[in-house]
């Protein structure tokens, strides 16, 4: 017998408007508007590009023969910059996991529901890539790919925070040129690269090998491969 359930999503959406189009809206007050969302289809060409990519890899790195060899660790020990992270053993041990890369090249998966600390887990690992001392001496990029602008923005706010007034040296936020600044948390800003007309812009291979930690979507990364240490991509935030 059949059994039959009935889900219900409930989306609440915001609008928001530049001055310009405020100033029209404003004298059309108590009219009615059809909104229509577009979904755009590039970012999920692109990730099935990366799908159908994975067949050209090495089958080894998709699936790791078991038990995977342990390698010696990189360093014996961290000190967290997160008060969270100093007080909650499971997220200092996964951090201590990514940073000793005992099972590298397997990469490692950060899994649990929304709210248990996996964004803060993440930005801790990727800021002791570049501040701890054993570590910074290897010269480590750290590359942070988040599936949309918003992700990538909170990781570049949270890591701002982290990484205390050395943070505009070591961080570069890359954004589309077609991005609005409008759309930019203000926070973000001080982070990302302009051309001479103010615009936002790609950067440079110098200014990516002079900031160790680059954040972008997976569709704007501009980083080559082979100059990656390690690899950050949250899934959901």
């Amino acid at each position: 017998m059949a059994c039959c359930s009935q889900v219900t999503l409930r989306i609440t959406a915001s609008l928001s408007f530049n001055t310009c189009v405020m100033a029209d809206l404003s004298r059309l007050a108590r009219s009615t508007f059809q909104v229509e969302f577009v979904f755009p289809r590039t970012p999920m060409r692109i990730f099935h590009t990366g799908i159908h990519a994975s067949s050209q890899l090495p089958p080894a790195l998709l699936y790791p023969a078991l038990p995977i060899p342990q390698m010696p660790p990189r360093i014996p020990d961290f000190a967290p910059r997160s008060a969270q992270v100093s007080s909650n053993p499971q997220q200092r041990r996964a951090v201590l996991a990514i940073l000793q890369g005992t099972s590298r090249p397997v990469p490692y998966l950060l899994f649990g529901p929304p709210g248990t600390g996996k964004t803060t887990t993440l930005v801790e690992a990727a800021a002791q890539c570049v501040l701890s001392p054993e570590l910074a001496q290897a010269g480590l990029h750290v590359l942070l790919c988040a599936p949309t602008n918003a992700a990538a923005d909170v990781l570049c706010e949270r890591l701002a925070d982290v990484l205390g007034p050395a943070r505009a040296e070591k961080m570069l936020r890359v954004l589309a040129y077609s991005r609005s600044e409008q759309e930019v948390p203000p926070r973000v800003l001080p982070f990302t690269v302009r051309d001479p007309e103010g615009n936002f812009a790609l950067p440079t291979r110098a200014e990516l090998q002079r900031r160790p930690i680059v954040v972008a979507t997976l569709v704007s990364n501009p980083t080559p491969p082979q100059e990656i240490s390690k690899l950050f991509s949250p899934k959901a935030l």
